[in-house]
């Protein structure tokens, strides 16, 4: 893995492992980019299934910077 690269692993039902490398962003370019695009096409954009078709590469930085920092949704609710 590259320093430019962002490596995802995903597991399935049969155990095959997937490796997906997209370019690596900062987290604050990803938080402007964020916010560049809310203000362009309103809260809508986060919908998962519409940013990771219109905009992978953000989506999979913010994967892996939630994994990265073990964030999960207990922790806000």
């Amino acid at each position: 893995m590259g320093i430019d690269d962002v490596q995802i692993f995903c597991g399935s039902l049969n155990l095959i492992k997937y490796t997906l490398s997209v370019p690596y962003v900062s987290p604050v370019v990803l938080r402007k980019e964020l916010e560049m695009l809310m203000e362009q096409h309103g809260e809508d954009v986060l919908d998962s299934s519409k940013l990771v078709d219109n905009h992978s590469v953000i989506f999979w930085n913010l994967v892996s910077l939630v994994n990265m920092h073990n964030v999960s949704m207990d922790d806000y609710r």
